[in-house]
């Protein structure tokens, strides 16, 4: 079957192929209070937001994801990945899968295409608002001029409610004209986090 034939920007690789880049995340709830006002947000492998994930250009890349949330289901999207052949990789909650629930874990394999700076993000939801989203880095096959330093600066709006309420309320005070509502562009962040940390230190 399809399992057997290279897939596109693979260098060659199969479904079956061993895994270039492995990585493993558990997805958990936790308190968090990064401007002073603690509120439940989720955290990967025991912090705020997920960590970077490095490939080079046509790496089979293979993440597990455990759910260990208390009751909510989870999803990851690869944000600018192809997914030529994995489409049923791709992470979208409701279009390219279910999201997989409390207690299991589900595990992700695609080929890193297109190089370039992406994020990887939780699309159940608005789970990524409140720490599940992360920086993914593809490196190109043929490198191009090195720079001397290499800086990652992943920036999240940070709210004091969560981002289901702050959702929820934005929604409740909009107009019911039809031309406006739902417009959801000025929900009020109170932060800016800058690799889950907060700018006013």
């Amino acid at each position: 079957g399809s399992s057997v034939y290279p897939l596109p920007h693979s260098n060659g690789k199969c479904r079956m192929s061993a895994a270039d880049i492995t990585v493993n995340l558990t997805i958990t709830n936790g308190l968090y209070a990064p401007y002073g006002s603690e509120r439940l947000s989720f955290f990967v492998n025991g912090s705020f937001g997920a960590p970077l994930i490095r490939a080079r250009e046509g790496d089979i890349v293979e993440v597990a994801i455990t759910n260990s949330l208390f009751s909510q289901g989870a999803s990851m999207h690869w944000h600018g990945m192809f997914q030529n052949g994995t489409n049923e990789m791709d992470g979208v909650d409701g279009v390219t899968q279910c999201s997989f629930p409390p207690r299991t874990t589900f595990k992700y394999r695609f080929v890193a295409y297109p190089a370039g700076t992406h994020w990887y993000h939780s699309h159940d939801g608005v789970q990524y608002a409140d720490g599940l989203a992360g920086p993914l880095i593809v490196s190109p096959k043929a490198p191009p001029d090195q720079a001397t330093r290499d800086i990652i600066v992943f920036l999240t709006d940070w709210s004091n409610a969560t981002a289901p309420a702050e959702l929820v309320a934005t929604l409740d005070s909009t107009s019911t004209d039809s031309t406006t509502w739902g417009d959801v562009s000025d929900v009020p962040w109170f932060g800016v986090l800058a690799n889950g940390e907060s700018l006013l230190r």
